[in-house]
């Protein structure tokens, strides 16, 4: 029997591309569905990429009280980062809830997840996801991974992360995107057939790998556009969202006009502009005396060893360095901590919260996160004279919960029109970018979905929507309320809620 709600998820796939490419009947699945659906934008996290949002759309919560922002994240009192566990998530997805109500659900890949146990249904967690936590597959039942990968195919050995890429690496790259796509949606398919679901959710990988790795065959404006690549392959980025709007076709095809369906982005990808590699060093010249200095003459001297070098290095000097990092950034009055690179992430050596804090909370860390941010918005483009931040958020002005303390505490998000060579201002002077990162496309904060089904309209149904309130969206369709959260369920997509 089908399912009564079906959800897709399209990992980052580009909000603007997709309904480009609708409009010109490039994607013809997606174009009929969107014909009959209300279409609402998703207004994601400022500042924060998909490692925060996801679990913010899945818990209905801010990160401020789900606690995640990043794969690798300070916790306060410490200055070293470590990766985040299950464990460290402190709210639960919302299909907990619905599985505890008695609904049977069936989620597939959903990225940034935990397995849940005892769940009324099934769960695959980290098969063909991007980016994955856990270092193998993970389900529930634990009996199911190897259902999974003896009938449908084990985690493919993946070129998504590689240092870099041939040519001849483009090409077996796009033809495993391709691949990964139909081993989705065959498992797909078979467990949505078989199950009695009242939820049944599944997410398509794909369109995440292709922006970070293929943006710039894609884009012929890219300054790293590969004329020959792109003759080679085409549009790899339009190839692979083709590929998923058939697979969402076969989908459709197993449900009935009794089935609510929602199709939905959760980020979307663009160029990858950004001044992340030079923020630290920016850091660095706005702090006064010798402390500063000689850390930045450290970091020069890095740089300036061989790439190779560097490269082999890096994997023990992120475990054997932690100690330096540590006595680093305890001198420091504040420093960069990892983050998705569309927003630079800042913590301040807050006393109190960080073991050897500098500036003092209250007044004193208001006037110099005021500052801070004052002398980010100087920041310009080299050879554009524009802006370089679009904009400095402080979370805890965004979001309250009791995990605010985990995020950091100011948030540069970079302009990401143009490509940043460099960046000057009259009180850091000049300092020029490194551009030796293999990614040409990263995440933007835009989303959208589509929804139809029972007493679901066509047409814009919100003008946008956060992603805080898919979660409490999704539960109300199936008649369940989650409590305690952050989001609101969507008016405009309750016609066909059930009791």
């Amino acid at each position: 029997m089908p399912a009564k709600l079906l959800v897709i998820g399209l990992d980052s796939a580009d909000r603007d591309l997709l309904e480009q490419w609708i409009a010109c009947g490039d994607l013809p699945v997606l174009r009929t569905l969107a014909a009959r659906s209300a279409r609402a934008a998703i207004k994601g996290l400022p500042g924060f990429g998909d490692d925060a949002v996801w679990p913010s759309l899945y818990t209905g919560v801010s990160p401020a009280r789900h606690g995640r922002y990043f794969y690798v994240q300070v916790w306060p009192g410490s200055y070293v980062p470590r990766g985040f566990k299950d464990s460290d998530l402190q709210r639960e997805p919302f299909w907990n809830v619905l599985s505890r109500a008695g609904r049977r659900v069936a989620i597939v890949d959903v990225p940034k997840s935990p397995v849940s146990t005892d769940l009324n249904g099934i769960q695959v967690v980290d098969w063909l996801a991007h980016g994955h936590d856990h270092a193998q597959v993970c389900t529930w039942p634990p009996s199911l991974a190897a259902d999974l990968t003896t009938r449908f195919g084990a985690v493919p050995p993946s070129l998504c992360e590689a240092p870099e890429l041939t040519f001849s690496d483009y090409q077996i790259l796009v033809e495993q995107l391709l691949a990964t796509v139909n081993m989705k949606a065959a498992a797909s398919c078979d467990y949505l057939d078989h199950g009695n679901w009242d939820l049944f959710l599944t997410v398509f990988k794909e369109s995440h790998c292709v922006g970070h790795r293929c943006w710039h065959v894609h884009d012929p404006t890219h300054p790293k556009h590969d004329r020959g690549l792109a003759d080679t392959l085409g549009d790899p980025v339009k190839r692979i969202y083709q590929a998923i709007d058939s697979a969402i076709g076969r989908l459709l095809e197993r449900i009935t006009s009794e089935t609510t369906v929602i199709v939905l982005t959760q980020i979307g990808m663009g160029p990858k502009y950004t001044a992340q590699g030079v923020l630290d060093a920016v850091l660095l010249r706005l702090e006064t005396g010798l402390r500063g200095r000689c850390v930045a003459r450290a970091k020069s001297a890095w740089k300036k060893l061989p790439l190779a070098f560097r490269r082999g290095a890096a994997p023990h000097l992120w475990s054997a360095g932690a100690p330096l990092r540590a006595f680093e950034h305890r001198h420091r009055k504040c420093f960069t901590v990892e983050n998705n690179d569309f927003a630079g992430a800042i913590r301040v050596n807050v006393a109190g919260r960080e073991p050897d804090g500098r500036v003092r909370p209250g007044r004193e860390f208001d006037a110099y996160c005021a500052g801070l941010t004052r002398d980010l918005l100087d920041l310009v483009n080299v050879d554009t004279g524009a802006p370089v931040v679009q904009e400095v958020c402080r979370p805890a002005n965004l979001y309250r919960g009791e995990y605010i303390d985990r995020l950091p505490d100011l948030l540069a998000i970079w302009n990401c029109n143009t490509p940043i060579a460099g960046v000057r201002s009259p009180t850091v002077g000049t300092i020029m970018a490194s551009s030796e990162d293999p990614r040409s496309g990263n995440h933007l904060p835009h989303g959208v979905l589509y929804a139809c089904g029972p007493g679901i309209g066509a047409g814009h149904c919100a003008p946008e929507v956060s992603v805080m309130d898919i979660a409490p969206t999704l539960a109300a369709v199936l008649g369940t309320e989650l409590p305690d959260v952050d989001g609101s369920p969507i008016a405009a997509l309750l016609g066909g809620a059930r009791p």
